[in-house]
C-alpha cells in the first residue's frame, strides 16, 4: 500500500491530517493505532469497494463505515481490494482524549460501535477539518480548535450513552477482567506487576482502571493480587511437594519469610502449618 500525506496541522495534543492511499491488490493486515485516531473517507475520494474489518477474535467481517475511531491497544483486522481513497484524520494523545471525551474504559463493544458509527454531525465536522487544512486561511487554527471541541463533545455523548441514549456500564468488561487475571498470573513470578501495565492491557488509563476495578469487583487491585497469590499458594501447598522457598519464588515474594508473613496475615497460620493440616487425616 502506498500512502501520501496531502496536508497536516499539529495542535496541542492533536494532529489533523489528510492522506491518500493506493492498494494494488487484495490485502489483509492487523491495524493498531498508538493514539485515539478519528478518521473519515472524503466523500468524493472514498474507495469503490468496501473495506472490511473484524476483531482478532472474530471470523466474520463487516464493512468499515464512513467515519471510524481507532483506540490504542485495540487492534482490528482490516481487509480490502485493490483501490484508492483519501481520508481525513485526527490523532489525539490518549490521556488528553480520555479527559476531553470522559471515557472511563474501552471495550470491544465500543470498538465495534465506533468502527460502525453513522453520525451526520461528525461527518460534517470532519469534512470541514479537511477543507481547513487543505486550504488554510488566516484563522484556520482557531477554527480547527473549535471544530475539535465539538467533535470531542459529540464523541463523548456516544461513548457514554451510545447512539440509542442508554448509559453504558461503568464496570470493566468480562474480557478485561480475564486479561487482568492472565497478566497477573504471567508476571507474578518476576514481581513486575504494576497498574500502568495492567491498564495498558485493558486499553484504559491507570486512574480509570483503579476506579472501575473497584466498582466491578469491590476490591482494590492490590487486594486482588494478594488474593490471587493466596489462592495459588493454597493450591501449591495442597497439590505439590515443592519446598516453601520455591513456592515463595514462584509467587513473586522477595524472601520465604515475606511469603510466610503474608500467608499468616491472611489465614492466621504459617504455610507449614497449613500444609500439615491438609495432611492430617
Amino acid at each position: 500500500m502506498r500512502v501520501q500525506l496531502k496536508a497536516q496541522v499539529t495542535l496541542p495534543d492533536v494532529t489533523v491530517e489528510v492522506r491518500s492511499y493506493e492498494c494494488d491488490e487484495h490485502e489483509e493486515r492487523v491495524v493498531e493505532s498508538p493514539t485515539f485516531r478519528l478518521s473519515r473517507f472524503l466523500p468524493r475520494m472514498r474507495p469503490k469497494h468496501d473495506i472490511r474489518w473484524r476483531l482478532p477474535s472474530e471470523r466474520a467481517t463487516r464493512p468499515l463505515s464512513q467515519v471510524w475511531l481507532m483506540a490504542p491497544h485495540s487492534p482490528v483486522v482490516v481487509e480490502g481490494e485493490a483501490d484508492s481513497w483519501t481520508s481525513v484524520s485526527c490523532s489525539f494523545a490518549p490521556d488528553r482524549f480520555e479527559e476531553l471525551v470522559a471515557i472511563d474504559h474501552w471495550t470491544d463493544e465500543m470498538t465495534t460501535a465506533f468502527l460502525g458509527v453513522r453520525n451526520p454531525l461528525i461527518e460534517a465536522l470532519l469534512d470541514r477539518l479537511a477543507r481547513e487544512i487543505m486550504f488554510p486561511r488566516d484563522r484556520t487554527e482557531a477554527v480547527l480548535e473549535a471544530i475539535i471541541t465539538l467533535l470531542t463533545a459529540e464523541l463523548g455523548n456516544i461513548a457514554r450513552h451510545g447512539e440509542n441514549g442508554t448509559r453504558r456500564s461503568g464496570k470493566l468488561a468480562p474480557w478485561q477482567l480475564e486479561r487482568l487475571r492472565n497478566q497477573v498470573n504471567e508476571t507474578m513470578q518476576d514481581g513486575s506487576i504494576n497498574v500502568a501495565d495492567l491498564a495498558a492491557s485493558c486499553s484504559i488509563s491507570p486512574r480509570h482502571l483503579v476506579r472501575r476495578f473497584k466498582e466491578t469487583t469491590g476490591d482494590t487491585i492490590h487486594g486482588y493480587v494478594r488474593r490471587l497469590r493466596l489462592e495459588r499458594a493454597k493450591a501449591m501447598l495442597a497439590a505439590q511437594e515443592m519446598m516453601l522457598k520455591d513456592i515463595a519464588i514462584e509467587l513473586g515474594f522477595k524472601t520465604p519469610s515475606h511469603f510466610a508473613a503474608e500467608f499468616r496475615q491472611q489465614l492466621g497460620c504459617s504455610p507449614s502449618q497449613y500444609r500439615a493440616r491438609l495432611r492430617t487425616p
